[in-house]
């Protein structure tokens, strides 16, 4: 750090020992950690102090067909990530929920989506509720100017645009919303940033 500050030098290929080394010593400990295995969190809707949620695209679980056809845009999902080469209609995006308050609920989502792939239609499912909305808006925008000095390994913020897919109903208990591909246009579905549940009287 003190030789290097900006760090300007790669020193992996000149260090690969100690690549391997430290490679070896996360993976190790990966392995370590996740045997005890991990619970899903779900996320409340309609707690009376926090009525609205928002489910970020990098924390959905992903569901890609035969190991392809949905990913992350970045490479692990990190901060500011979104659902991203959604190519096939068999791979699926799933939050946890735990509906607090049964109710009528609107279900939008925030998207972008270059004119090729419009008329592409999303689905949104939870427990018996469902709801589609059919993509009719392009927009897709550049990323926004950033003053980083150095290229970020994270994605790169983008203006969204949110698309209501109108109100379904919610009843109390645990369950999976599931975000699914009705139909896709030009080989590809929108990207997705965010899936938004609030209350459909607004509160």
């Amino acid at each position: 750090m003190q030789s290097d500050p900006a760090e300007e030098q790669d020193l992996a290929r000149e260090r690969s020992d100690v690549v391997k080394e430290l490679a070896a010593a996360f993976d190790a400990k990966w392995r370590e950690v996740s045997q005890a295995g991990f619970e899903d969190v779900p996320v409340p809707v309609g707690l009376a102090e926090w009525p609205g949620v928002t489910l970020p695209g990098n924390e959905a679980v992903l569901h890609p067909a035969q190991g392809e056809g949905i990913s992350y845009h970045g490479k692990s999902g990190w901060a500011n990530d979104w659902i991203d080469n959604w190519t096939d209609e068999t791979s699926f995006a799933t939050w946890p929920i735990e509906i607090i308050t049964a109710g009528e609920y609107e279900v939008s989502l925030d998207y972008c989506c270059p004119p090729a792939n419009m008329g592409s239609v999303v689905r949104v499912e939870a427990g018996a509720a469902a709801a589609t909305g059919e993509i009719t808006q392009a927009h897709d925008p550049p990323p926004l100017p950033s003053p980083d000095r150095f290229r970020r390994p994270e994605v790169y913020e983008k203006t969204w645009k949110p698309l209501s897919l109108g109100n379904i109903r919610l009843e109390r208990g645990r369950t999976n919303l599931t975000l699914r591909a009705d139909r896709i246009v030009g080989g590809k579905m929108p990207q997705i940033i965010a899936v938004e549940i609030k209350p459909a009287d607004g509160s």
